[in-house]
């Protein structure tokens, strides 16, 4: 099994802004003691100080250091960080689940169209479902694709999975980026 450094590192590095040694500070360490800190090189710790600085936890200021943003470290659950919806029930202490799900063909309307950078009237599929914690309502999801994307036959089951596993099995796609 692969490990993934970068991930355990970002991930110890969170856990010292949150609750460790870096939860009473505004800035974090210089990037050279960080890294002796971590026991990693300096090129590598830049590539976990970019990813947590896309994720909005710090800012990084030439010439005044890596700020922690605190205000963002202290939410507890961010929908924007590519976890899938039944994982952030789930991590929440509830059980999972999905009802409802419905797909509908239509033609996309302007707004459509410009989100997906796709002419207006292109056919599209919009499927809804709503994700469930505990048998009780949670979080309504939609998605909207272009048709065309499809490659495969699918059923309501293979849309109760997150999107991202709709798109790998029936459009051969792989999504690297979500806005919820």
């Amino acid at each position: 099994m692969k490990v993934d450094y970068s991930n355990l590192i970002r991930m110890k590095l969170l856990r010292e802004m949150r609750t460790g040694e870096f939860s009473e500070c505004d800035r974090l360490p210089r990037e050279l003691e960080l890294a002796e800190q971590f026991g990693i090189s300096r090129n590598h710790l830049r590539e976990v100080l970019a990813q947590l600085e896309r994720e909005g936890f710090i800012t990084r200021i030439h010439g005044v250091g890596t700020i922690i943003n605190h205000h963002v470290i202290k939410i507890k659950n961010r929908m924007d960080i590519e976890v899938e919806f039944l994982d952030i029930i789930r991590q929440n202490g509830y059980l999972p689940g999905v009802s409802h799900v419905n797909i509908i063909e239509e033609r996309a309307d302007s707004f459509i169209a410009k989100k997906l950078q796709i002419l207006e009237e292109t056919e599209v599929l919009r499927i809804s479902r709503v994700c469930t914690a505990d048998g009780k309502p949670a979080i309504y999801c939609e998605d909207v694709l272009e048709k065309k994307l499809v490659k495969e036959e699918y059923t309501l089951k293979d849309l109760e999975a997150p999107i991202f596993h709709f798109l790998k099995k029936c459009c051969y796609r792989e999504a690297y980026m979500d806005l919820t």
